[in-house]
This record gives C-alpha cells, sequence and structure tokens, in this order.
C-alpha cells in the first residue's frame, strides 16, 4: 500500500469522524435547546395555574363575606359558616405553601363546605350577590383545573423527552435541569359547578 493510499484513508477517517462529531454536536445543540423550550412551557403552564389560584383567593373571601352576612343570624347555620370559614381559611394557608395537592385538597373541602350551607338554606334568598360570585366561582374552578392538567401535560412532555436524552455530547449540559416534573393525581377530583344555588 503506498503513501497516499494510506494518507487517503486516514484522511476519509479523520473526515468521517467529523463529520459524525459535528452532526452529534448539531443534534446535542438542538435536543439541549428543545430541553429548554419544554422546560419553559412547564413554567408558563405553572404560572399559569398560580395565577387561577391567585383568582380562587378573593372569591373564596367574598363568599364568606356574603355567607356571614346573609346567614349569620340564621338559626342553626352559624356551624356550617364557620366551617365555611375554616375551610376558606385552610384553602389561603395551603395557597401560602404553594402545593397543588393541597390546595385541591382545600378547594375541594371549601366546595363541600359550600354545597353544606346550600342545602341547609333551601329557602333563603341568597341574593345576587352570592349566585353572581357563586358563579364566578366555578369559572374559576375550571380554570384551575384546565391550568393543573396544562402543569400536569408539559410536565409529561418534558419527562418524556428528558428521559430520551442519551447523547454523550449533551448528558453533561442537562444536569442542571431537572429529572422530573411531579405530576398532581388530584387535579380530576376538582369540582367544576355548584348546582345547589342554579335556578333561585
Amino acid at each position: 500500500m503506498n503513501r497516499n493510499t494510506v494518507l487517503g484513508i486516514v484522511g476519509g477517517s479523520l473526515l468521517l469522524i467529523f463529520l459524525c462529531v459535528a452532526c452529534g454536536a448539531v443534534g446535542g445543540v438542538s435536543a439541549y435547546n428543545n430541553l429548554i423550550d419544554r422546560q419553559e412551557v412547564h413554567a408558563q403552564a405553572e404560572g399559569d395555574f398560580d395565577a387561577t389560584v391567585d383568582t380562587m383567593t378573593p372569591l373564596i373571601q367574598g363568599v364568606l363575606s356574603v355567607m356571614d352576612d346573609t346567614f349569620a343570624a340564621e338559626t342553626g347555620l352559624q356551624t356550617e359558616v364557620a366551617a365555611l370559614r375554616t375551610l376558606g381559611q385552610d384553602y389561603e394557608t395551603a395557597v401560602s405553601e404553594g402545593n397543588p395537592d393541597e390546595i385541591i385538597a382545600a378547594a375541594n373541602g371549601f366546595n363541600l363546605a359550600f354545597n353544606a350551607v346550600a342545602e341547609a338554606t333551601p329557602t333563603t334568598d341568597f341574593g345576587e350577590l352570592g349566585i353572581a360570585t357563586q358563579r364566578q366561582i366555578e369559572v374559576a374552578f375550571n380554570q384551575m383545573k384546565t391550568a393543573l392538567q396544562d402543569v400536569n401535560e408539559t410536565g409529561r412532555r418534558y419527562n418524556t423527552y428528558r428521559r430520551r436524552l442519551i447523547m454523550p455530547v449533551i448528558v453533561g449540559g442537562i444536569g442542571g435541569f431537572p429529572e422530573r416534573y411531579e405530576e398532581y393525581q388530584g387535579v380530576n377530583n376538582l369540582p367544576t359547578s355548584f348546582d345547589q344555588f342554579q335556578d333561585r
């Protein structure tokens, strides 16, 4: 084998190695950017959920205010109204702690107490303010449910993509990214309507 043939083989091999490394680097950069995109989409979904939670807080406070004004003097309702007030405070505590599972549990508890007051007062005029507030809460609960479903979905997409990143070129670069995002199971238990006050 002459010298030119050897140089050609070596040169061709080096070129092939260079092309493979270059393609891997380009693929690695693309994968890294895709991971960043998925993380940003998930962060946006979490932000949307936080915004709906923030919307719920004044609505719950409004319900408590209406309940106090309308039902405080009603015989036999002090227990239900007190429970509603306590669960409203539990919701606010869960919001301040920022755990979606606790927020969902507190929201469900508030829903049950709200319904208990409604069932205990079948003939009481809840008033237009009460009806309007109740409908706003329905909307907010639905927004919260949708937002948390988006958090779960974007988290699943991120988790699946991150798990598939095995290219050596970028393995070192993803160490600062979360390994996975938690999925919140209680989302499907969120109430989406309050039927007790409809058609009053």
